[in-house]
């Protein structure tokens, strides 16, 4: 992160970016809480094996495409540090300080 902002935003970022995380963490559970609430409970209280299934293969789906985003989205989408086109390094003789 410190490549991508200032040293003066890179706190906020940082806690941006942790506030994302917990919120996404908070959507997930929630999600496969309505999952599993679809189906009905037991007569002690509990959901069918079932439901707890739907609830995580959801859960792995998400993290598998996020998991091949990770992996295979430099091979499509190249970035910008990738299209830079290296500078020749300038010496100290053919500096125009040095004339």
């Amino acid at each position: 992160m410190s490549e991508r902002f200032c040293v003066n935003g890179l706190g906020s970022a940082n806690a941006l970016l942790n506030l994302m995380h917990m919120l996404t963490a908070f959507g997930m559970q929630w999600v496969m809480g309505a999952i599993v609430g679809q189906w009905q409970p037991d007569v002690g209280g509990h959901y069918p094996a079932a439901a707890y299934f739907a609830g995580l293969s959801i859960a792995l789906t998400v993290q598998l495409v996020a998991f091949a985003w990770f992996a295979f989205l430099p091979a499509v989408w190249p970035s910008r540090d990738d299209q830079r086109v290296p500078r020749p390094a300038i010496s100290p003789a053919n500096s125009a300080l040095n004339q």
